[in-house]
């Protein structure tokens, strides 16, 4: 009999196997079936020199089905066995250089199931447990960076990254225990990438990239998926503002990165060629990257995110909803009164949204911490106007009028023609025009300039900006022009570098 059909396995054939290879290397040893099950590189072998039961195969069916059972059973004899012979914890310890504990059920669990050998003839399972310097490396550079921030933040009383200039020769340090490590494990992804990460603190970019680089080239064919899929979101993250990152996020993004940097990082690249671009198709990228990162964590940031894509797509009411779930985890938050405030606007709820925009502190949320926290006085007065609340509008106007070039406040202009301010109008319009012609004659006479070309493009600026002015001055008295104002969101532009040893170490 060489060949069987398994439910589980199925086809076996005993005269061959599914490598010619190893017959050739082990004689009459042959894999019959080979695969990754639950993670687990698993091996059915069989040795012609015993007799080939089939019945044997539904044992090994079951066992596999019920791997986990009978890896608890194997973890609680391997602690048996350590009490009485402690010599695989000295060889962990001693020969391969790790930090762990020597207490048993501590060393057991960091134990991991690297391979099973299931052997056909002599019916025996065989299940692999080791600690892998590879697996239990990132726990070692930490604790090192730990000591050394420690030992930073007692001495100084602040933060490591709020003082570049002192905190350089830590990251030296740092910098240099990781190249020594590198040398002995050349291989080790953990290593790599963290020594990435501080080479970008230490403001070495192109080394940064350089290393990862490199180092996927070199072990493409060695390092699995997952780690690749790692690599590639960090050189996204590094290749700010060049199409190799969204490259390197996409090739993450194939090879079902489990990391939710990868796809934050595509949504928010994605994002921003919105904005720059204002294709549709960028901003539906957006949304289903979002998506994706849902599906791996409910955390503000994604949650909001992917609440300004759909606000963005006119979705108000979808949009208002998870702004509003937000508000409740996160009370009071300026910046989601203000985009409640912008959904109710959209949707035609006036006293909603003034209920909303009244609310909103105009600064930094002294409660909350992200860039998206701090909120421009411009965002709320904006969304008066869009209301058509125009008195509302010039009051906010007036208070912060003159922390602004406005010039080219088109619906401020409007906004005093149509409420009578026909002083203010013109007199607002005569001074920037008088502003715009001295700035004229000013670089007409300037020496600074590097060439007279560089000169003329400045003047030729100018009288475009005269021109505008008088336009639009023009079109609002005579021609009933109205500006139109689009309230716009935008998500958080926070890191999305899955090794940072700032944010995520």
């Amino acid at each position: 009999m060489s060949k069987v059909n398994h439910e589980f396995f199925g086809e076996i054939n005993t005269e061959e196997g599914v490598d010619e290879q190893f017959g050739e290397k082990l004689d009459d040893v042959r894999v019959l079936w080979e695969e990754e099950y639950n993670g687990i590189m698993t091996t059915l072998w069989y040795d012609s020199g015993y007799e080939f039961k089939v019945e044997v195969l539904d044992t090994f069916a079951e066992f596999l089905r019920n791997s986990e059972n009978y890896f608890e059973k194997a973890r609680e004899a391997l602690k048996c066995y350590l009490k009485v012979d402690d010599e695989y914890i000295v060889f962990h310890k001693e020969e391969l250089e790790l930090d762990i504990s020597n207490e048993i059920c501590e060393f057991v669990e960091q134990m991991k199931i690297e391979a099973i050998s299931l052997w056909a003839g002599e019916n025996l399972i065989s299940v692999d447990f080791m600690i892998n310097p590879a697996v239990f490396m990132k726990k070692v550079i930490k604790e090192f960076w730990n000591v050394l921030k420690s030992e930073y933040e007692n001495e100084y009383k602040e933060n490591i990254f709020k003082n570049y200039s002192q905190t350089e020769h830590v990251l030296e340090n740092f910098r240099t225990y990781l190249k020594d490590l590198f040398l002995k494990y050349p291989s080790n992804v953990d290593i790599v990438c963290v020594l990435a990460s501080v080479e970008l603190e230490l403001r070495y970019e192109k080394n940064a990239i350089k290393l990862l680089e490199d180092f996927v080239l070199k072990y493409n064919e060695v390092i699995n998926d997952v780690d690749k899929a790692r690599i590639y979101t960090n050189l996204g993250f590094y290749y700010e503002a060049d199409k190799k990152q969204d490259e390197y996020l996409l090739k993450a993004d194939k090879l079902n990165s489990p990391f939710i940097e990868t796809y934050k990082g595509l949504a928010l690249t994605s994002f921003s060629n919105y904005e720059r671009n204002k294709t549709i198709e960028d901003l539906d990228n957006s949304l289903m990257y979002f998506e994706k990162a849902l599906k791996i964590t409910k955390d503000y940031e994604i949650q909001f995110g992917y609440a300004v894509c759909l606000f963005e797509m006119k979705e108000y009411q979808k949009a208002k909803v998870i702004f509003e779930k937000l508000l409740s985890e996160y009370p009071d938050r300026m910046r989601l009164l203000l985009c409640t405030a912008y959904c109710e606007v959209y949707l035609g709820n006036k006293e909603e949204a003034i209920y909303y925009l009244k609310k909103v502190e105009v600064g930094q949320d002294e409660k909350y911490y992200l860039t998206t926290d701090d909120i421009a006085d411009y965002q709320v007065f904006e969304a008066y106007y869009v209301l058509g609340e125009y008195d509302l509008f010039l009051e906010e106007c007036e208070k912060v009028i003159l922390d602004y070039y406005f010039a080219d406040w088109e619906h401020y202009y409007y906004t005093l023609w149509l409420k009578n301010k026909y002083e203010k109008f013109y007199e607002c319009v005569s001074k920037y025009k008088n502003d715009i012609l001295k700035n004229i004659e000013e670089t007409k006479v300037d020496d600074d300039f590097s060439c007279e070309e560089e000169k003329q493009d400045y003047i030729k600026s100018y009288e475009e900006d005269l021109e505008k002015l008088i336009t639009m001055s023009n079109k609002i008295q005579n021609e009933n022009y109205k500006p139109i104002i689009k309230l716009e969101l935008y998500p958080e532009y926070g890191c999305f570098l899955v090794d940072c040893i700032r944010h995520n170490f």
